[in-house]
């Protein structure tokens, strides 16, 4: 079994053990799904629920950090745990409802990355990056998949409707709203804009295939 393997299955078995939650799902994304994953990577992950108390995230968080430890993987705590590993459903919908950018009529903008300690703890970075790692290379871990899959789609929607508010027009092509989500109006690019690593082909082409299946407008 090769190492991402043997991290999923531990996944797998520590939510058959330990969580109770009635409804959830475990989501991967990032580094962990890109030939770029290494000993010398983290392991992103969210777990996503209607609600959970403070127990619950310890036992999570501690479980997780055990993990890397074991793995010898990187542990990656520039955003705390607090703000990215337990999620509320409400957070994903805020998120798919493009919470965190400024809308002014029909058009949006995104406001600029802060890196202070305050702003990497705050909601809105909370929200951009739940909606990045559904519209990333993501992988459905365990639980409710159903509702994984229906989050998943209406986020691919909604980034793409953000591209379009970003550019202010009626039709774009493919290339256009790729453009719009991993360059900013500054030249932004990567965690400075979107979170979209454009340096990672398995990134941008995973892009191209989201835009070419919902860019219906």
């Amino acid at each position: 079994m090769d190492t991402k393997s043997k991290l999923f299955q531990e996944l797998i078995n520590f939510a058959k053990n330990n969580l109770n939650f009635d409804d959830y799902f475990i989501c991967v994304y990032g580094s962990c799904l890109t030939s770029q994953f290494s000993d010398n990577s983290d392991l992103d992950i969210f777990i996503a629920t209607k609600d959970y108390s403070v127990d619950d995230f310890k036992k999570i968080r501690d479980f997780i950090i055990d993990l890397h430890f074991r793995n010898n993987l990187k542990i990656d705590e520039e955003i705390p745990y607090k703000n990215k590993l337990v999620v509320l459903y409400k957070d994903i919908k805020d998120a798919i409802s493009l919470e965190p950018f400024i809308k002014n009529n029909h058009k949006y903008i995104v406001p600029p990355i802060k890196t202070t300690k305050k702003y990497l703890q705050s909601r809105e970075v909370r929200l951009r990056l739940i909606l990045n790692a559904l519209t990333s290379p993501n992988k459905f871990i365990y639980g409710n998949k159903l509702k994984y899959t229906r989050f998943k789609k209406e986020a691919e929607k909604a980034i793409i409707q953000l591209a379009y508010g970003l550019i202010g027009k009626k039709h774009l092509s493919a290339n256009e709203i790729i453009y719009s989500l991993t360059i900013g109006i500054h030249g932004e690019k990567n965690q400075s804009h979107l979170g979209y690593k454009i340096q990672r082909q398995e990134v941008m082409t995973h892009l191209k295939k989201m835009v070419k299946r919902n860019n219906l407008f």
